[in-house]
């Protein structure tokens, strides 16, 4: 009895103990320490603390100072013109991806932090509006501000690491309603001659694609993906670059593929 009531402590002191963060750098630390060093049954339980932690840091401390940062499994960055943040991580946990977002924006009262955690097991569709409560969960990396009829957006890069045989990557657009709350997905994106909410891009686990908003052309670069042969078309655990690039272009009013770009793009992660 004594053995399990020390346990017990234990964890609970491991779970607790340095709740009140006070920077990245600690955010950064804790993470990376709950991966590395805790047990599998213990990891989803700290990263949910962690998760409150971060939630109210942000609100305490609004105008934080930090530059847009990737970890290998989280992702911050700020839009200081709008006073727009987010805060994006996932974890690995007994078989199952964790997903884990924070937002802050002007556009709420009182700088609220909207947050949301899921673990993702459902089917993503290319159309539709998703609000914050039923976010399908992705690790995005980059953030990137446009503006269409004085409504400013933010274009979401990311990807979900969690199937077993296939990569994805996304495009989707975050905005904020009348009321100031987010939501993903907008009819902005025109695609294989189709207006879309979003973009996902589908490919082999084993295969690497570029999806890279390249700044100084302000386009969104990406390699176009193929079958391995024409027999497993759709197959996509067997897609992968084909060695052409496409792009995203913002023309004033929605996003627009343009086939057959130059690649000047870091390399893919």
């Amino acid at each position: 009895m004594l053995c399990r009531v020390f346990t017990f402590l234990l964890l609970f002191l491991n779970l607790h103990a340095f709740t009140q963060l006070t920077s990245f750098i600690e955010f950064s630390n804790r993470l990376d320490s709950i991966s590395k060093n805790l047990p599998e049954h213990q990891k989803k339980q700290a990263s949910d603390v962690l998760f409150e932690d971060m939630a109210a840091f942000l609100k305490s401390r609004f105008a934080v100072n930090d530059s847009n940062s990737i970890a290998a499994n989280y992702f911050y960055a700020e839009n200081k013109s709008s006073d727009v943040r987010l805060l994006n991580f996932y974890m690995n946990a007994q078989g199952f991806t964790h997903y884990y977002i924070l937002i802050q924006s002007e556009f709420s009262k009182s700088g609220s932090v909207f947050k949301q955690s899921t673990t993702h097991l459902t089917y993503l569709n290319k159309q539709g509006i998703i609000s914050m409560p039923d976010w399908y969960g992705a690790l995005y990396y980059d953030f990137i501000p446009f503006h269409v009829q004085n409504h400013t957006l933010f274009l979401l890069l990311g990807y979900i690491p969690s199937d077993l045989l296939i990569n994805k990557k996304i495009v989707d657009v975050l905005w904020f309603d009348e009321l100031g709350f987010p939501a993903f997905g907008a009819p902005l994106i025109k695609f294989d001659r189709m207006q879309c909410d979003r973009l996902i891009f589908q490919y082999a686990k084993m295969a690497q694609m570029t999806l890279t908003y390249d700044k100084l052309r302000q386009i969104i670069v990406y390699d176009n993906l193929a079958p391995a042969s024409p027999l497993q078309k759709n197959n996509f655990m067997f897609y992968g670059p084909d060695g052409s690039f496409n792009a995203i272009t913002f023309t004033g009013s929605y996003w627009m593929q343009k086939n057959n770009v130059e690649n000047k793009a870091p390399a893919a992660k």
